[in-house]
């Protein structure tokens, strides 16, 4: 069993928000390309991450938990993931517990069908709410 990636449209808001995937240096790191083709060689893509041309800067496709902790120690925000008979949504909180967002399986049609699609959306939502 391997951890899900995030998706490159999440990528290129992670980053927009300043995660970069250098704050540790994991060995294994992806990367999406700038067609969004995910890729293993992690020393090619950070030689051309450093590259002054856009068409080389790739961009870090971490796992969706280690997205997750990052949003969750840079940013105070925490996603949840649950499930009722419905299927699966998530919830945003504060670290503190106070709720920032609820996604609305009823009134939204969000029923997603599974776990990592709803961590992607919670992830997603998270992202959008921070300020840079």
């Amino acid at each position: 069993m391997t951890e899900q990636r995030i998706l490159f449209k999440t990528a290129k808001l992670a980053k927009e928000k300043g995660f970069d995937g250098l704050i540790n240096t994991i060995k294994g790191m992806m990367y999406y390309n700038y067609e969004g083709i995910l890729n293993g060689d992690s020393l090619m893509a950070i030689k051309h991450r450093k590259s002054t041309d856009d068409k080389y800067d790739n961009i870090v496709a971490p796992t969706q938990s280690l997205l997750q902790q990052w949003i969750r120690r840079k940013h105070n925000i925490h996603v949840n993931v649950d499930c009722n008979a419905s299927g699966w949504f998530y919830q945003l909180f504060k670290c503190n517990g106070t709720t920032i967002y609820e996604n609305e399986i009823a009134l939204e049609g969000l029923d997603f069908k599974t776990f990592e699609l709803a961590l992607e959306a919670g992830l997603q939502k998270a992202l959008t709410l921070i300020k840079t």
